[in-house]
């Protein structure tokens, strides 16, 4: 039996983590643990089919599991064997996910489509916390190979977000062997994090020996994130023969410095300039920012500076102001879904006088390093530093790197990169900003505010003065305001009257003067087809107000519009005076004209013998239709 209702429960029951032989810790599976994907379409359909839902479907026939609907189609770069799911999909109305046990009934049950199956593992978040990884990072590559340019754009591939340097290295190895039908040694790879336009590496290639195209990525065992790599960065490919030399020049040194110019990161592969105070990711950077910096007049007139001298100095930049300074005029990169991050940040660097305040380096004698509600200064000290660059910085946009991970480490549900709520990232970073730079190093115990007699106004000081004991920091004095509470008891009439503090004000978003309701209009005549209408109306809308509306889209008479529930398949019944908004059945519109004295209206449901249920020997297929017919 296919559709075996009880069967089909069990493994429900599976898919909601009762029973499926999963490993978990704290309540999560634990990392590496395999899981498959599904799509809804399939899934739904065979979940109507063995009675745990009720829909409408076309016929009542399920083939094998199909996963074309959700699978990425695109030009990728990738084995034959690798399967990449859309982006943008959401779990539970596109897709599912399924443990093992699950997968493996219906596998057997109904066989799968060829390509069509898809395994994702559960990737470690936070050290408590892992996830399914179902969508994977696009990382865009261009290679090298010898001294020429295999592509004159790049090519994109799929990799794990955990994935490390090496293992993004091998992946590559492996596709270019199933494309060229041998794989180069991993000694013969290496990769770059490219900070030059492709134009500009072609240019490169015509020098002998080329300049660097970017920053050597030497640590293999970085990931991604560690590697500060984001979505719209390249990672250029050099591969080598076994007797040449490598393409590119190789520094004398691989360290990780800031490029002085753009500031971003340099894992390896820069230059200095010529009195060795600052480093560059290549010349057209070092030419760049001449206007700040002149070598000349450093070299004439102290010595200490010359080449022989030379300081790798690895301390994070010290920024001034100077007349090509952004002045908070700067873009944040996107390092993978931080939308909600950057665009929180851009509010709080355009809150004036808090910015003013960490620019002027007042904040440095507020750090509380011994707060264990704090991060010892660590993500005041990270702020700042996004701040300067920011504003002081002569760079059109800025990495937030540093930041993020600070921000993690104090609020590990911000490791990854998944959504997050913007808000929820503010009232942390406010928080982690006053707990480091809380003036009061040891909070005393305060009792309960008496306000017996007092008015609002001196009740609302005594509370703040309570308040201040333990929170005394720049946040507090710009964005701590009291909300006035009161509460009266109903048995005996006391009134409780409280100031609480309070960081954030939470308001709410006006509702639209207009809703959008979907219809499905059938017209009178049965040779035309059903179609589904979306109409705006009023919120406050009534029947008449949906009639008038569609008679306007369609084109009918609105005294020959109808409405009617359709649940299933099976008309439930008319509206109407009533809309039945909170309804869960569909809303069909059904055209008919006005009766004559000897006719009636009858409803005309479609059936079909099933083959698969003993409960259920008719299948209802297709939707219901309306017929005027004589009385007699």
């Amino acid at each position: 039996d296919l559709f075996n209702e009880e069967e089909a429960r069990k493994v429900m029951s599976w898919v909601k983590g009762e029973d499926d032989d999963v490993s978990r810790s704290s309540g999560f599976p634990q990392a590496g643990s395999q899981w498959y994907i599904i799509s809804m379409k399939w899934f739904k359909k065979w979940k109507i089919l063995t009675g745990l839902e009720q829909g409408m479907i076309e016929d009542d026939t399920l083939g094998p599991i199909d996963n074309s609907d959700i699978i990425l189609t695109d030009s990728v770069w990738k084995l034959k064997s690798d399967t990449f799911v859309k982006p943008g999909l959401t779990l539970g109305i596109d897709y599912e996910i399924l443990p093992p046990k699950a997968w493996s009934y219906l596998k057997n049950k109904f066989t799968v489509k060829e390509d069509s199956e898809i395994v994702r593992v559960s990737i470690e978040i936070t050290i408590f916390e892992t996830q399914v990884e179902i969508t994977y990072k696009p990382l865009s590559i261009l290679i090298v190979n010898g001294s020429d340019l295999t592509t004159d754009k790049p090519a994109l591939i799929y990799t794990s977000r955990n994935a490390s340097l090496k293992a993004i290295k091998k992946y590559i190895r492996k596709i270019i062997e199933e494309k060229n039908g041998s794989k180069p040694e991993a000694s013969l790879v290496r990769l770059w994090k490219l900070d030059s336009s492709i134009e500009e590496v072609k240019e490169m290639l015509k020098k002998s020996p080329p300049e660097m195209p970017g920053a050597l990525l030497a640590k293999e065992s970085y990931t991604l994130s560690e590697a500060e790599i984001a979505e719209e960065d390249v990672v250029l490919v050099e591969i080598r023969s076994d007797n040449d030399n490598w393409v590119f020049k190789t520094p004398e040194r691989v360290v990780k410095v800031k490029c002085e110019y753009c500031k971003k990161s340099i894992f390896a592969g820069y230059i200095k300039c010529a009195c060795g105070l600052y480093n560059y990711c290549d010349r057209r950077c070092m030419d760049d920012d001449s206007r700040y910096h002149n070598c000349k007049n450093r070299l004439n007139s102290n010595s200490i500076y010359s080449s022989s001298s030379r300081t790798y100095d690895m301390s994070p930049k010290t920024f001034q102001r100077n007349e090509y300074s952004k002045l908070g005029l700067c873009g944040l990169q996107n390092l993978g879904n931080t939308c909600f991050m950057n665009s929180g940040l851009q509010c709080v660097s355009n809150s004036y006088a808090l910015t003013d305040y960490f620019l002027s380096d007042r904040y440095k004698n507020d750090i509380n390093s011994s707060n264990p509600l704090g991060t010892k200064g660590e993500l005041a000290e990270e702020y700042a530093l996004l701040l300067k660059e920011m504003w002081y910085g002569t760079s059109s946009y800025v990495s937030p790197w540093r930041y993020k991970k600070a921000l993690s480490r104090f609020a590990p549900q911000f490791s990854g990169y998944n959504q997050q709520d913007s808000q929820e990232m503010l009232s942390f970073l406010l928080d982690g900003l006053h707990e480091d730079l809380n003036r009061v190093k040891n909070k005393p115990y305060v009792e309960e505010v008496k306000v017996d007699g007092l008015t609002d106004e001196e009740a609302a000081q005594k509370f703040w003065e309570a308040h201040l004991m333990r929170n005394q920091s720049e946040v507090v004095d710009l964005m701590h305001g009291q909300y006035r509470s009161e509460v009266t008891c109903p048995t005996c009439r006391n009134v409780s009257l409280t100031f609480d503090p309070f960081l954030m004000l939470t308001l709410p978003i006006p509702t639209k003067e207009q809703v959008a309701i979907d219809i499905f209009y059938v017209p009178y005549e049965c040779t035309d087809s059903i179609k589904k209408v979306k109409i705006l109306v009023n919120r406050k809308y009534s029947i008449n107000d949906m009639k008038a509306e569609l008679s306007r889209v369609v084109n009918v008479d609105p005294s020959f519009l109808h409405f009617a529930h359709v649940s299933g398949q099976s008309l439930e019944k008319f509206l109407v005076d009533d809309v039945g908004k909170e309804s869960n059945a569909w809303l069909f519109a059904y055209e008919y004209p006005s009766l004559g004295q000897d006719e009636s209206i009858i409803v005309i449901e479609f059936s079909r013998e099933s083959s698969y249920s003993t409960y259920n020997p008719s299948v209802f297929v297709g939707y219901p239709r309306l017929l005027a017919v004589q009385n007699s």
